[in-house]
């Protein structure tokens, strides 16, 4: 009999066991399979976000994209100044061996050729280069060094740009021509740059489009075209220079409108950030006032805590006073009463 009773006592404890080990496997189930519902929960929401805000850009009107990129100043100016670059390049690659051989007289073809290849080869090429490598250095498109850079190019361009149509040797007017180039396409890279840094994300794509159309329109189209017009327009029987040297003048000194508008684009960058650091300062004092207020709302509170706690230091001075004086009180009436019945 307490055999049995003892099989009996082990097999209830055994199925006792199993029944919290399943008790124990199944609340972690749950939990993993929660788990993993949270995560594909969590999954579709990020899918949705992701449809929705592709579905905000493309919800974005043409005429909208327009106001976003042209209500931009600085989109503005760089188009004007890669417009002009790009005039100047182009009446140089169309008219420049005409100039040397009507201007400057130079009847050697093969002269002709390896000076307009030599210049047109090497001068954009390293300017690119140079233009690229200084920016980076000076810390990106962002920055106010940028419009700097671009300033000071500008304003080095226009010092070749001055005596390149009036000179008559032909090694001064490559080496002109050669350091004109090359300052012109230094600035291509940081202008460049200043478009796409200037426009939001979602006009990026199309305000580069822009940029491409407006400078094949203003400067690549227009540019053969405009120095042929004065060319002939002011061509002279007694004097065959005449047109020529007027289209040269027009074409190298662009240069200061370049100019022009740069020092428009660096005096705007300089009162936007003058706004900007004001708005700043405004809200900086708001937070300090505001720092201020929340101290002064602490030190009353400190304060009154202070008080109240001295007042609890008290009350419980005069509590254990008290109790001090009834314990006295007691013990002295037991001491009576011991002695009156000794």
């Amino acid at each position: 009999q307490i055999e049995e009773i003892d099989n009996n006592n082990n097999n209830n404890n055994i199925e006792e066991n199993k029944k919290e080990e399943n008790l124990d496997i199944k609340p972690n189930d749950k939990l993993n399979e929660n788990k993993e519902k949270n995560m594909e929960n969590d999954k579709e929401n990020n899918n949705e976000e992701n449809e929705i805000k592709k579905d905000k850009s493309e919800d974005i009107s043409f005429l909208k994209k327009l106001k976003l990129i042209f209500s931009e100043p600085f989109f503005v100016f760089c188009v004007l100044i890669l417009s002009t670059l790009f005039f100047i390049v182009t009446c140089v690659q169309y008219w420049a061996s005409d100039y040397m051989l009507v201007g400057l007289e130079i009847e050697d073809e093969k002269q002709r050729l390896f000076a307009f290849s030599f210049v047109c080869l090497t001068s954009p090429t390293l300017g690119l280069i140079v233009g690229g490598y200084i920016v980076d250095k000076i810390g990106g498109y962002h920055k106010k060094g940028a419009l700097i850079f671009c300033l000071i190019f500008s304003l080095l361009s226009d010092l070749p740009a001055i005596p390149l149509p009036l000179v008559d040797s032909f090694y001064a007017y490559g080496a002109l021509l050669w350091i004109l180039l090359f300052l012109g396409a230094a600035l291509i890279p940081c202008v460049q740059g200043i478009i796409i840094a200037c426009l939001p994300k979602e006009v990026q794509g199309s305000g580069n489009s822009f940029v491409i159309f407006f400078y094949n329109l203003l400067g690549y189209l227009p540019a053969p075209f405009v120095y042929g017009f004065l060319k002939d327009y002011f061509d002279d029987k007694d004097d065959p220079k005449k047109g020529s040297r007027i289209a040269q003048k027009v074409n190298s000194w662009s240069t200061f409108f370049i100019t022009f508008v740069i020092i428009i684009a660096t005096i705007f960058r300089f009162k936007k950030d003058e706004e900007y650091n004001e708005k700043m300062g405004r809200e900086k004092t708001k937070k300090i006032e505001d720092l201020n207020d929340d101290d002064a709302i602490r030190q009353r509170e400190s304060s009154l805590a202070l008080n109240a706690s001295e007042h609890m230091k008290i009350a419980e001075k005069v509590f254990n006073e008290s109790t001090d004086e009834k314990e006295n009180d007691k013990d002295n009436d037991n001491d009576n009463v011991k002695n009156e019945n000794n």
